[in-house]
């Protein structure tokens, strides 16, 4: 039951928004923010390793940002609006380290989400959501 309840990780994020900043603060101009919630305990998933890629001309990802999530489970800061510039997008979220470090034996590697930034303000995910 165990792997089953493991499976069940839903990792919603990539709230993408124009003035995006801290819970509270708006205060930040950052045009991408990520969230990730943990369905097991549901909760924000705190501390979760996060790397984004963006798809270069030749179809390789070459590294764009990264950091980690905060109490909330959020994200913010990662890049501006003036290298944030229409393209494909994959972030990738260490699901791995986070169920050690609440010491679970995890399931999945790493989960990852894939988006066409087309405008500042228009993002078409290559999936709705990732559950595990």
């Amino acid at each position: 039951m165990a792997a089953l309840r493991l499976l069940l990780l839903c990792l919603a994020g990539l709230a993408f928004a124009a003035e995006a900043g801290p819970a509270g603060t708006g205060e930040s101009k950052c045009p991408l923010m990520v969230k990730v919630l943990d369905a097991v305990r549901g909760s924000p998933a705190v501390n979760v390793a996060v790397k984004v890629f963006k798809r270069t001309a030749d179809g390789a990802w070459e590294p764009f940002a990264e950091g980690k999530t905060s109490d909330f489970g959020e994200l913010h800061g990662l890049t501006t609006a003036e290298k944030f510039v229409e393209g494909v997008y994959r972030v990738e979220l260490d699901t791995k380290a986070y169920w050690k470090e609440l010491g679970i034996t995890p399931f999945h590697e790493y989960a990852e989400v894939s988006a066409q930034m087309l405008w500042w303000w228009l993002l078409i995910p290559a999936h709705a959501h990732s559950a595990l």
